[in-house]
């Protein structure tokens, strides 16, 4: 069967589109091209945070529906602060007699030693753990205070330079801040990536695998 292409009605047709109102191209200009980029760099941060969040349900699920991935990352916890030979899971030494006191005191204050192995197991779980610095009016640090992970961000601008008070606390919501917090006032435990911002979860290559 020959079949036959009306070539002059496509012509017409294809004439039709071409001669609606062309859209004039916006010069680019050093504020366009800012504008733009900032666009680019919210959406990423957004996607980015998105993507953080639910990571951050499922492993949390995995761990409570799954006793061996509990077992599993029970282990990581423990080989991560194993006891060394004085019984404790890590050393502070310095050379000077009276730095080694201060460290000694701080250790003692903030209960370190009580708190990491469950740091180790939240940063092998999540990818991502936060402690706040805690502060008393003379300044001295009293304790460390754990922050939930999935309400914590690190802030940049689109050049990569963090923010004045670069880790922010959200609400559940993710819209609200609830604090802001100098570099110092947090410390992030960070499971590998050490030039991204986050860490990652040691479930996940095998975070697909539940999924499905």
């Amino acid at each position: 069967m020959e079949i036959k292409i009306n070539i002059p009605l496509i012509d017409k047709i294809t004439a039709l589109f071409t001669k609606a109102e062309p859209q004039t191209p916006r010069e680019l200009t050093t504020e366009t091209s800012v504008e733009v980029g900032l666009i680019s760099y919210y959406f990423k941060k957004m996607k980015l945070e998105r993507t953080r969040k639910a990571k951050y349900g499922d492993y949390a699920i995995m761990d409570d529906e799954y006793p061996e991935i509990s077992t599993a990352l029970d282990l990581y916890a423990d080989n991560a602060t194993k006891e060394r030979e004085d019984g404790s899971a890590f050393q502070v030494k310095s050379k000077e007699s009276r730095v080694q006191n201060m460290l000694n005191d701080l250790v003692q204050r903030t209960k370190l030693k009580d708190s990491i192995w469950e740091t180790a197991r939240k940063t092998a779980k999540m990818g991502d753990d936060f402690d706040e610095v805690v502060v008393d009016k003379d300044n001295w640090i009293v304790k460390l205070k754990n922050l939930p992970a999935e309400q914590m961000q690190y802030e940049i601008d689109e050049y990569g330079r963090p923010a004045d008070k670069p880790y922010v606390q959200k609400d559940e919501g993710g819209t609200g801040n609830l604090a802001d917090f100098e570099d110092w006032q947090i410390i992030h435990w960070k499971n590998g990536g050490v030039k991204s911002m986050y860490g990652e979860s040691v479930m996940k290559s095998i975070r697909r695998v539940y999924k499905e």
